[in-house]
């Protein structure tokens, strides 16, 4: 397998940026999901509500991208404000409710599950055929798009207790990604498509891609060989 393509999300359900290389660490993609939209009481933009996130309308039309350590937010009507900086509390009042703020994670991860998100480009199209249309990255967000060479359904729902290398960085994977409403939300560039989860269930128990763990840290490149044993 050959890495296709890498993703970090430094704002919590926003859209992220597509790099050509990341620094792994203990955590996961370092600068992913670092920053949240939080509330008075700690609860964090999502785009569905649990007892620690809470639902906010069209988060992913916005996206953010690291501007050296610090994030930057950019509205889908083009604003951006950096974090710190004298606009960014317009830019969060335009996308949360009074008295949201953007925070850094502190004690508690912003991560659903696992530190990493894998899926693999033969996921995607098994999940393109069954829609009847093109499934793109973006719907499962993952970090590290796996190019498998071969359209076998859900290959990485087989590797469960195993270990991905890529480069010097290995990763344990531990368990499958559930997919929740946010695959059919709309994005920058994605209209919404409220069925896929119906769809993502009928193929495949809505499932889609997997969680790891961080064994050994380094850095993902784009390209680079991965292997699973």
């Amino acid at each position: 397998m050959r890495v296709a393509e890498l993703w970090r999300y430094p704002v919590k359900s926003l859209g992220g940026e597509r790099v050509t290389s990341v620094a792994v660490d203990e955590r996961g993609v370092a600068g992913d999901r670092i920053w949240a939209l939080t509330d008075t009481e700690g609860g964090i933009a999502s785009g569905k509500t649990t007892r620690r996130f809470r639902a906010l309308p069209g988060l992913m039309r916005h996206r953010s991208h690291l501007d050296g350590d610090e994030p930057v937010i950019t509205l889908a009507d083009g604003r951006s404000a950096r974090a710190g900086s004298p606009e960014l509390d317009a830019v969060v009042a335009a996308i949360s409710p009074p008295g949201w703020s953007l925070q850094r994670e502190a004690s508690i991860r912003h991560f659903d599950a696992g530190a990493v998100h894998v899926v693999t480009t033969a996921t995607l199209a098994t999940l393109s055929a069954a829609a009847g249309e093109p499934v793109g990255v973006e719907r499962l967000r993952p970090n590290i798009l796996l190019d498998t060479g071969h359209d076998a359904p859900f290959p990485e729902g087989e590797w469960l207790g195993r270990t991905l290398r890529i480069g010097n960085v290995e990763l344990s994977i531990v368990d499958r990604t559930v997919r929740c409403v946010m695959v059919g939300h709309g994005q920058a560039r994605l209209e919404p498509r409220p069925k896929l989860l119906k769809t993502i269930g009928r193929a495949n128990q809505a499932s889609a891609g997997v969680y790891a763990d961080v064994i050994a840290p380094g850095t993902v490149n784009q390209a680079d060989l991965a292997h699973i044993s």
